[in-house]
């Protein structure tokens, strides 16, 4: 399953009722080939810890790290991908999987 093929299923029209918690699981059941085990580690991954405040799960740290990364590089428009720290302009937000499926064969 690709979740661009049910995309319609997380519009903000679709999701704006769900908490981040409901919202992960909803996802997380469309990642079919995930055993059950490793959804569990991703939710744990996903997860805030009681009394942590702000700061987010254990992914916030990572996605900072990429934000920086992008904003050194005076990346201001997504989807600007960098491939091997060079920057990959024919990648499209429209690709397929096929298609990034060749892009990346060839790494």
């Amino acid at each position: 399953m690709v979740f661009s093929d049910r995309q319609v299923t997380f519009f903000d029209s679709e999701v704006y009722e769900k908490s981040r918690k409901d919202l992960y699981g909803q996802l997380l059941k469309e990642c079919t080939w995930l055993q059950d085990g490793d959804k569990d580690k991703v939710m744990e991954f996903l997860g805030i810890e009681a009394g942590s405040g702000n700061s987010g799960n254990k992914a916030t740290g990572l996605l900072k790290l990429c934000c920086k990364y992008h904003r050194i590089r005076a990346v201001h428009v997504t989807p600007t991908v960098f491939v091997n720290g060079i920057e990959a302009s024919d990648i499209s937000s429209g690709w397929t999987a096929e298609e990034w499926g060749d892009k990346l064969s060839c790494i």
